[in-house]
């Protein structure tokens, strides 16, 4: 499920640009994410105590053996500010990002103009070294218009400037990609972004999509609408596509690139022909909240989840936690498997390696790669 190189309240304390002591953490203040049925931190069925860990995930009991785990678990962020700055990258890149200001990035749009406003002075990412130290290669980059936010993303892996959790952002993408390779349609005042995933070993590094998309549809459902996710990439929202997630592996750099429609989505006549679902925007609580801030809020809230849930949770006991995220779970679909094999079926769940589980005539079946279309 990787693709190689082949193939509630939001508070308003965001901080400042670099130059204004350290980025605050900008949201994320309430102590649990919520959970689907509106219980703050679980709902168990009776049984031996639960415990938390150091970080405060509230960890499931251990079943009797044969037995599931009974949990609807999730993670509780920790609970100190981070220190990721919003490094604005005003010289570019050559060939790969424009030079800006920040006058031109507020007139793109007025999502952007808030943003701007918001959080200036700033300091400009001109220099961005590999000795620049670790904590620096976890910021955030702002970009002017580029290719794409992926190949930013991956030169300045190269270059030793972005380590595990840094990331990208930029207003236009001019060669955005989806799964297969797709376009990515999008304008400004949307949410461009890469991020940079570390490492992850044995089952988690297949199960890593799957990961970040529970952790991102979590975040934006606490920060606006409710959000599923669609396997195996895409975030939904009343059953209208509002972003995608690709990961790109290439030689162990491990980068997740997702598209969020904030300020607009494609209508249908433009997407692609066989589309599963239609696109709409998503929309904050707040609804003058800008690509930056919300970046910088996700990204927070999706390191210290992931972290955590590598080590409070085996594979197997995220598996039952993600299908409270899942979309379309007992639906019947269309299911396409390259470009000549087409089937109905019933999606029953997640396999234990990732693969959705499909109901075929009365024969249990697991795609592994493919897309669905609701029937």
């Amino acid at each position: 499920m990787v693709q190689n190189e082949h193939g509630k309240g939001f508070s308003h304390g965001f901080g400042r640009w670099v130059g204004r002591k350290e980025f605050l953490d900008s949201g994320i203040e309430h102590k649990v994410i919520p959970v689907p049925d509106g219980k703050p931190e679980q709902s168990v069925t009776n049984g031996p105590a639960n415990k938390k860990n150091a970080h405060g995930f509230i960890l499931p009991a251990r079943a009797p053996k044969g037995k599931p785990p009974a949990l609807h678990t999730v993670p509780r962020p920790r609970q100190e500010p981070m220190s990721r700055n919003i490094l604005p990258l005003l010289n570019g890149l050559p060939g790969l990002a424009q030079p800006f200001t920040l006058d031109e990035l507020a007139r793109r749009h007025p999502l952007w103009a808030a943003d701007v406003a918001a959080l200036s002075p700033f300091a400009d990412a001109a220099c961005l070294t590999p000795d620049s130290g670790e904590a620096g290669k976890a910021d955030v980059v702002l970009l002017g218009p580029c290719a794409s936010t992926m190949d930013v993303a991956r030169h300045l892996v190269q270059q030793g400037a972005l380590g595990p959790w840094g990331s990208v952002l930029a207003p236009v993408q001019t060669s955005g990609r989806g799964q297969l390779r797709r376009e990515w349609l999008s304008r400004p005042g949307n949410l461009l972004a890469t991020v940079v995933c570390p490492p992850a070993f044995g089952l988690w590094n297949d199960l890593r999509p799957l990961v970040l998309g529970y952790l991102f549809a979590e975040a934006l459902s606490a920060l606006g609408q409710a959000v599923q996710v669609k396997w195996p990439n895409d975030l939904l929202s009343d059953g209208k596509k509002v972003a995608g997630i690709l990961v790109e592996e290439r030689a162990a750099c491990v980068l997740a690139g997702i598209g969020l429609n904030l300020a607009w989505a494609p209508p249908p006549e433009a997407l692609r022909d066989g589309h599963s679902v239609d696109a709409c925007e998503f929309h904050t609580l707040n609804g003058a909240l800008g690509p930056a801030r919300l970046w910088h809020a996700l990204v927070n809230h999706v390191e210290t989840g992931y972290t955590t849930l590598l080590e409070a949770f085996s594979p197997h006991e995220f598996l039952t936690i993600f299908r409270t995220r899942m979309a379309w779970q007992g639906r019947r679909v269309c299911v396409h498997e390259g470009a000549s094999v087409r089937y109905e079926a019933t999606v029953k769940g997640i396999s234990g390696e990732g693969g959705l589980v499909l109901d075929r005539a009365g024969q249990e079946v697991v795609l592994l790669a493919g897309d669905v279309i609701p029937v």
